[in-house]
This record gives C-alpha cells, structure tokens and sequence, in this order.
C-alpha cells in the first residue's frame, strides 16, 4: 500500500458559486450528486454537502477529479460560516474506483478550518490540493464516490488569526493493493 502527502494551496475567499470545468477524459464527482446532509438547496456546485449545525452556522462541501490519462487529481474542500465568532472545520475523503464499483485507491484530506467572518454576508473559502495516484490506478479508475464530513469548529472572532496567515493541509493517497 503506497501512502503520499502533498501540501494544499493556501484558502482563497470567494464571492461566487465556482464553476465546475470539465475537460475531455476527466472523471469528476458531479455537483450535487454526491452525499448531501443540511437543508436543501446549499451544494454551491459541489459534489457533497453536510450542514454542520447553527453553532456556528456552517457548512462544509467537497469535489474531486481525477485525470485518468496522468493520475493527476485535485481535490477541494469548501468551508462556509455565517458566524462572525466561529466556523467549520472537516475533511474529505474520496474513493477511486473500477468499473465493477471495486475500490482501487483511497484519497482523504487532512482537517481544514477557518474562523468566523467579518460583518455581513456569509463567507466561503476554498481549500484545494493537487496529488497523483499511481498510473495502475488511474488507468482503472471508472468513478470517484465523495463525501466530506464536520470534524469541529474553530473560534476565531471575525476570522482573524493571531498565527500564521497561511492555511494549508496535506492530501493523503492510499493505493489499494497498487505498486509503482
């Protein structure tokens, strides 16, 4: 079993639902189509969704692709507060898999969070990282199953961090039974 970690890019704060791009060959957890958990209507163009409670009000959101051509994967774990004291923090976790639904490679993301938000609407912030599986896996892979889940809350009054300004997370890739 083959595990490896890559840094994740630092959060960016967005404004607008993103856009999923899909490209010839890609396989991609559709938005909306994965494990959804919260009051309708707050996938934001993601795969999986899970409302994390209104203490802080919250949301966390994941979606992955997997080039099969390359074995290169980006993965995004999307957090959303409208708490000025606090927001969520959680991971996702991926499964590549055959086209008989048989599990070829595991893929989780370390815990990401963020604090609350300034005064005013509802902040969200993206959290993504790149990685590669092995060309044995990527070569097999048929369908990607997604789902993120809430892990806590950071307490950070209107988001400011008296630490780094810098968010990062690492990406850990489990082969099943693949070598290099």
């Amino acid at each position: 079993m083959n595990i490896r970690k890559l840094a994740l890019l630092t959060a960016t704060t967005i404004l607008t639902v993103p856009a999923i791009a899909m490209a010839g060959g890609l396989i991609s957890t559709p938005p909306g189509k994965g494990p959804y958990n919260g009051p309708p209507g707050f996938d934001r163009g993601m795969n999986t969704t899970m409302h994390c409670g209104n203490n802080p009000e919250s949301w966390v959101r994941g979606s992955t692709t997997l080039d099969p051509s390359t074995g290169a994967v980006a993965m995004t774990v999307q957090l959303e507060t409208d708490s000025t004291r606090a927001g969520p923090k959680g991971i996702l976790s991926v499964t590549v898999k055959d086209s008989q639904g048989n599990a070829l490679a595991t893929l989780k993301s370390n815990e990401v969070g963020m604090g609350g938000k300034p005064p005013g609407h509802a902040v969200i912030r993206n959290f993504t990282a790149n990685a590669n599986v092995p060309m044995t896996v990527a070569s097999k892979a048929a369908s990607l199953d997604a789902a993120v889940q809430c892990t806590g809350s950071v307490t950070q009054l209107w988001g400011i961090d008296s630490g780094s300004a810098i968010h990062a997370v690492s990406v850990a890739v489990t082969a099943i039974g693949a070598t290099q």
